[in-house]
């Protein structure tokens, strides 16, 4: 195992990447609502869950 899959065994065991991935996620989705689609659309395009999608877009204040 090379140092660089060891470092990213050790990232994934305590969380590291996984925060990262939600931010971006997070941000995805910011993005896509600035640029015109609606909550379902992005649900849809992103596959993931309508709630999810607005519980974002309220703590961002994105939509009401």
């Amino acid at each position: 195992m090379t140092i660089a899959m060891q470092l990213e065994e050790k990232g994934r065991k305590s969380g590291l990447l996984e925060g990262k991935y939600e931010a971006q996620r997070e941000t995805i989705i910011k993005l896509f609502k600035k640029a015109g689609f609606n909550v379902n659309q992005i649900a849809d395009y992103l596959d993931l869950e309508k709630n999810f999608v607005e519980k974002i877009l309220q703590e961002a204040r994105l939509i009401k």
